[in-house]
């Protein structure tokens, strides 16, 4: 039971509802299993109180107001009911950063209950979260603005989940100094240094706990995920390439060195990791999905729309499969099949920003400009909400879309630089979130700002490179720097032959713009270009 709670906290950072209602539910279940003295013991009761605000939190994520009523209220009756000890006495790792967990109670039933418009009893849960961590009292004349109450406790909660942190992180550090060989207390660490933002020192404390028990595939394979955090793509996939040496059937690792593949820009080798992760573990919708995604990018529409559908018929609550199943029917001009997916896309999640910016694109591809701008707001309002590493992945779309959509009506480069600012304060040693930064300052006309975020793009290989370097070529080109121009141009081509035939439709678009700006001209494909002097 210990270990499950943290597993639900991950899930409920994804919103990933149904896997955390199951969580919970199993959890009831064999809470009935045991005998009666340990089912009420304040401990036991105190696990399952916790799953419970995470399944409060996940259930605010995914607007379900009377569900996250229900966890959040059983939850707060339960930690009422104890003293502040029993949560002393837990394991860190069940703790987690939720001490004292009742104001982070108090604070989700606000969200829950704004959510479904209650603003007065959200204000009372926002002022019981404050005065629950000692904040001062507030003045009368603050009482009736919300938006004050909600970032005071916003801002309170945060502060107390950093504090609780930090005791973490101090007392494990004490008891790795009284016992030094212990690799489940490194791997305690690194999980701390992890969420407390200081990836450096996490992945020399799962190096650390490698060297002492190497045996544990568990430990190479968080430290590639923390390797890929901060956007050293090269060094996650020698992680997850070190675990497939060591266990050839661990089927996770070939999925997420195809993801990492994928992010890097190497399709080919995406796609070879996700076909031998399928062939280990049929079951894994995301796989699926990816599998699609890749043959999409060959134009291979038929087999994307299949891998879709599988992915679909594994994981009815996974929502992205259908966008893309939209995007695919929409490339092959069934318009009805196109709509029918978005719009079960966004039935299913009414918080994905970027199934709003896909069938947005499409409405006004079909003449429905009124519709694809109200679906515009859809999505800038859904991302907004969208913060922590769980929801970047999609944060991300949502920018890029806003600063390169193909139809320019609906380009917001206002709205995709204060997206893609967020992201690389989340990841600022990525290179793609640099690449999508600084596309959204060049279409904003900030060719300055644009040019250093563009060449810290370069720094990290990713899946925006090939865009990176046209973006680059028509900065400095704005900026006057034709020869780096050209330079730049010549490397965007060059990459770009390279990952035929599985290039991104845009990158062509890209190259069409950049050769239009610096005055190339049109040449085959296989041939490199290289910009005429002018």
């Amino acid at each position: 039971m210990d270990r499950m709670v943290p597993v639900v906290s991950k899930l409920a950072d994804s919103g990933a509802l149904t896997q955390v209602a199951e969580f919970r539910e199993y959890a009831a279940e064999l809470s009935e299993t045991l005998p009666e003295d340990l089912r009420n013991s304040p401990r036991h009761r105190a696990r399952l109180a916790l799953i419970s605000l995470h399944h409060g939190r996940c259930a605010v994520w995914w607007h379900m107001s009377s569900t996250a009523e229900e966890a959040l209220t059983s939850a707060i009756a339960v930690f009422e009911s104890l003293p502040q000890f029993v949560f002393e006495k837990l394991p860190s790792e069940v703790r987690g950063v939720y001490e004292p967990v009742l104001p982070f109670c108090y604070f989700y039933l606000g969200e829950s209950r704004l959510e479904d418009k209650r603003v007065a009893a959200a204000k009372g849960c926002y002022r019981k979260c404050l005065e629950l961590l000692n904040k001062p009292a507030i003045g009368h004349e603050q009482i009736d603005d919300l938006n004050e109450l909600r970032l005071r406790a916003r801002e309170a909660t945060e502060q107390a989940r950093k504090g609780a942190l930090d005791r973490r992180i101090n007392g494990l550090r004490t008891r790795i100094n009284e016992v030094p060989n212990d690799a489940r207390l490194h791997e305690e660490l690194a999980k701390a240094y992890t969420e407390s933002g200081r990836f450096d020192e996490a992945i020399e404390q799962y190096t650390r706990a490698i060297g002492l028990d190497p045996s544990s595939f568990q430990l190479y394979f968080a430290r590639g995920d923390v390797c890929f955090r901060i956007g050293d793509v090269e060094l996650a996939i020698r992680n997850w390439t070190e675990l497939i040496e060591r266990d050839p059937t661990f089927a996770h690792a070939y999925a997420f060195r195809g993801y990492v593949n994928f992010e890097k820009g190497d399709f080919r080798s995406s796609l070879e990791d996700y076909n031998m992760a399928i062939k280990l573990n049929p079951t894994s919708p995301k796989s699926h999905a990816f599998q699609g995604y890749i043959h999409s990018l060959e134009g291979n529409y038929g087999e994307a729309v299949e891998c879709y559908k599988r992915a679909i018929q594994l994981s009815s609550a996974y929502a992205d499969p259908l966008v893309l199943l939209g995007d695919a029917h929409r490339e092959m001009g069934e318009k009805e099949l196109a709509m029918a997916n978005y719009d079960e896309s966004i039935r299913i999640d009414s918080t994905l920003a970027f199934g709003y910016c896909h069938r947005a694109l499409a409405r006004a591809e079909w003449g429905d400009m009124e519709g694809a701008l109200d679906d515009l707001e859809m999505a800038a309002n859904s991302a907004e909400r969208q913060t922590g590493y769980a929801t970047e992945s999609r944060l991300h779309l949502v920018a890029w879309f806003f600063a390169n959509c193909p139809d320019r009506r609906l380009r917001q480069p206002t709205k995709a630089i204060e997206f893609a600012t967020q992201l690389v304060q989340m990841r600022p040693r990525a290179g793609h979130m640099w690449a999508i930064l600084g596309a959204a300052e060049y279409r904003a006309g900030k060719f300055a700002e644009a040019l250093e975020s563009l060449e810290k793009s370069a720094e990290s290989p990713s899946c925006r490179q090939t865009a990176s370097c046209f973006f680059l070529a028509m900065t400095h080109w704005q900026l006057g720097n034709k020869e780096a121009a050209r330079r730049a141009y010549a490397r965007g081509v060059e990459l770009m032959e390279q990952h035929l035939p599985y290039v991104e439709r845009e990158h062509a678009r890209f190259r069409a713009e950049a050769a239009a700006l610096l005055g190339v001209a049109k040449r085959p494909s296989t041939e490199t270009e290289v910009p005429p002097e002018s």
